[in-house]
């Protein structure tokens, strides 16, 4: 009988260290292999002029190629992500169907601990739901996924909330659902409006600035509920960081609430004073902006006349606002004077003719 060989202790090892190791080399030659083909189709596809066998002098002109052809594919490469990156931001702009968006509603201030199940219930019993979506999760890492976080329960440490779309199989069915707006949910009150953001009134609107950017949306409106009954608070957040950028809008349902929350200008909030105004749209703004007073920027005959010759006042021109308002009365004064020219010279006619009249 043969004599059998003694387990040794580490033998167990000793066998699978060896495994490994033939794998990695297995693995090496195959890269090996790998790489030479792709270098045989790169040089098989251009046309070599001389032959390989008297090649002393053409590996500089080879290698030359093999560099060119390289970055070639790396520009290609470029352009190609380039063209992709594009593609994606126009998917992003264009407009959703308008026949969806008008089923489709918004709700903001959900609560973390929300799930999708709760936003059902919440808003089935207003007509049948198609679809619903969570956004504006906000993460507590900027390189996790939102989706990963909404899973895993990851979010930011100072934000308390998200948002959602609702997308109903009726169009009425979303007009009824407008009715949960400021509905208490998980201790938030919801903001619930329509999809496609219609227009709001902006004289029950206050705009509030000086905001701490870790803010919530129930801490200001606790900060301005004594003043009148609250539609909805918006404060304008950061995308990537879900935290707010300083300023927001409290809308009211009457005037009233706007007169008492004007008084809360430059009042204490968390240590800083709170600016109060009313909101204006970007065309009032527009309206409303005029080029400030600089004052003359030269005396001189010459320029002023240059302006009074000029055959429309130029806000884009070098000359001042004042020089600017004189041109403009200027040519006022001149168009009175030829309208009553021309009036007196209509009534003439009008005696002459009647003159005339009265001799035949």
């Amino acid at each position: 009988m043969a004599s059998q060989n003694k387990y040794e202790f580490g033998m167990i090892q000793q066998v699978l260290q060896a495994s490994d190791l033939e794998k990695v080399e297995k693995k090496k030659k195959k890269a090996e292999e790998c790489t030479n083909q792709a270098l045989v189709e790169l040089f098989s596809q251009k046309s070599i002029s001389k032959t390989t066998e008297d090649n002393s002098g053409d590996l500089e002109a080879l290698y030359k190629e093999y560099i060119e052809s390289a970055n070639k594919i790396e520009e290609e490469i470029k352009d190609k992500e380039v063209k992709d990156a594009q593609k994606r931001k126009k998917k992003k702009k264009e407009k959703e169907d308008p026949e969806r968006l008008s089923r489709t509603i918004f709700v903001g201030n959900v609560s973390l601990k929300v799930t999708r199940k709760d936003i059902k219930k919440l808003f089935a019993k207003f007509g049948n739901i198609e679809t619903i979506r969570i956004r504006s999760v906000p993460v507590a890492e900027s390189k996790l996924p939102k989706k990963v976080a909404l899973l895993q329960k990851k979010f930011h440490k100072e934000r308390d909330s998200m948002n959602a779309y609702v997308v109903f199989k009726e169009k009425s069915s979303a007009e009824k659902a407008l009715e949960s707006n400021g509905y208490l949910l998980e201790g938030l009150h919801l903001r619930v409006d329509k999809a496609d953001f219609q227009k709001v009134d902006q004289k029950l609107c206050l705009f509030v600035g000086n905001l701490p950017f870790s803010l919530s949306d129930e801490e200001l409106r606790s900060h301005f509920k004594d003043c009148g009954w609250i539609e909805d608070i918006r404060i304008i957040r950061d995308k990537a960081t879900g935290l707010g950028k300083g300023f927001g809008y409290v809308r009211f349902k009457n005037s009233d609430g706007v007169m008492l929350g004007l008084k809360l200008h430059e009042s204490d909030f968390k240590g800083r004073k709170l600016r109060v105004f009313r909101s204006r749209n970007e065309n009032q703004e527009k309206r409303k902006s005029k080029p400030s007073f600089r004052g003359v920027r030269t005396t001189s005959k010459k320029e002023f006349e240059k302006v009074l010759r000029s055959e429309g006042p130029k806000r884009g021109s070098k000359a001042s606002n004042a020089l600017y308002r004189i041109q403009h009365k200027h040519q006022k004064q001149i168009k009175n004077k030829q309208a009553k020219n021309n009036q007196k010279n209509m009534r003439k006619k009008g005696m002459k003719g009647s003159k005339k009249s009265n001799k035949t």
